[in-house]
């Protein structure tokens, strides 16, 4: 009897051991209505590293790479990843499929954990005059990256932000949060938040505080650049002697403790990601542009828009002259020597950092920060898996 249980047992383990590994073997395959746009899309918003800041951009002129694949209701994006950011309770957008949900996540995951071990409570002081980063990707008022995240805070789930103020905090947030609003809507946007689109709430520049001056990624586009400083200087403003009790080095204890409270809510991590589907979209659209074909190179694309920003066209340029001459380079390769001409934009005191950030996600292994990293072991996924 004791050895029909324990076969049964065994058999039973095979089934569920294969059942999990073909799971992981089909996460990040894209629907075929995904992979249809092949149109550049050159535009992104940088992160905020250890040794980066945010800038951001206004949309481009040409059309939108946006997932119209519908999502598969009751499933855990993160189904078959170990490791992985908190997703609990959080609104996925409807745009993406489960299967783009899933890279995202991933991808968030990977970038975010260059960003600050706080993950989605991440939050860092003026050291880098951007006044006061906050969230994974560490969005910041001095590129006009986080009042968005704290409006829609506000407009969407204000009982849940107002819980972590007291009330006379609350009130000094909330007015800077509806003075940015009054402004906002100078520039053109509509009175009602739940109509504007993610690129709209969202805007993102090209430029990046990491590359050298004078670099054509620092062009700006649009008309309302002016409207925006006006505002980020009054917010920056706020912060700086709200926030602190030195002007920009140190925090006051308990706005600090209620910012981060705030950030690892459900309603404020729903609208990272939402925030964060810019940015997906802006590097599926360089790695179809670029012909790429594997999840490590999706990552790439994802990392390089979140620190970087964008690529130009004589980034754009190099790269196809290269293909010209190696035209039987393998993938690897090719993100490689795409990596080394971006390079040749960073400023000489972040081409480490930059370098070795990349390179650990292209290859799967790597120091960065001090730390190495074997990222396939850590998150339980394939680099080589196709799209």
């Amino acid at each position: 009897m004791k050895n029909k249980i324990a076969q049964l047992l065994i058999f039973n383990s095979f089934f569920v051991f294969a059942g999990c590994n073909q799971g992981l073997k089909n996460n990040f395959n894209f629907d075929q209505a995904s992979q249809s746009s092949q149109n550049d899309t050159q535009v992104a918003e940088p992160g905020s590293g250890d040794s980066s800041t945010q800038v951001p951009t206004n949309p481009p002129a040409q059309d939108q790479t946006t997932p119209t694949s519908p999502s598969i209701p009751n499933t855990d994006p993160a189904a078959g990843l170990c490791r992985t950011l908190d997703f609990n309770g959080i609104q996925w957008p409807s745009s993406l499929s489960i299967n783009q949900q899933r890279s995202l996540a991933l991808a968030l995951t990977i970038s975010g954990s260059y960003e600050g071990r706080s993950q989605w409570s991440n939050i860092t002081n003026n050291f880098d005059k951007q006044g006061m980063s906050l969230g994974l990707l560490q969005q910041n008022f001095g590129t006009g990256s986080l009042q968005p995240l704290l409006f829609k805070m506000h407009s969407e789930h204000f009982n849940e932000m107002k819980s972590f103020y007291v009330d006379t905090d609350f009130k000094s947030l909330e007015q800077m949060i509806l003075n940015w609003k009054s402004t906002h809507n100078v520039s053109g946007l509509s009175e009602k938040i739940s109509t504007l689109s993610t690129e709209e709430l969202f805007p993102v520049q090209t430029s990046s505080p990491l590359d050298i001056e004078d670099t054509d990624l620092n062009t700006l586009n649009g008309s309302n650049n002016k409207i925006e400083i006006m505002a980020q200087s009054a917010e920056m403003n706020w912060v700086l002697k709200t926030v602190y009790s030195d002007s920009g080095t140190t925090f006051i204890p308990r706005w600090k403790n209620s910012f981060q409270n705030m950030a690892k809510s459900s309603g404020y991590r729903s609208l990272q990601v939402q925030a964060s589907t810019t940015l997906y979209n802006r590097a599926l659209s360089y790695f179809k542009y670029f012909g790429f074909k594997e999840l490590r190179s999706f990552l790439f694309m994802y990392d390089v828009v979140v620190q970087n920003g964008s690529f130009s066209d004589s980034h754009k340029n190099a790269f196809n002259s290269y293909l010209k001459s190696n035209p039987s380079a393998n993938e690897t390769q090719k993100a490689l020597k795409l990596l080394e001409i971006r390079l040749t934009s960073v400023k000489p005191q972040y081409v480490n950092d930059v370098r070795s950030r990349k390179q650990t996600i292209i290859n799967g292994t790597g120091k960065v920060h001090g730390e190495n990293r074997n990222l396939p072991q850590e998150y339980c996924f394939n680099l080589n898996e196709n799209l």
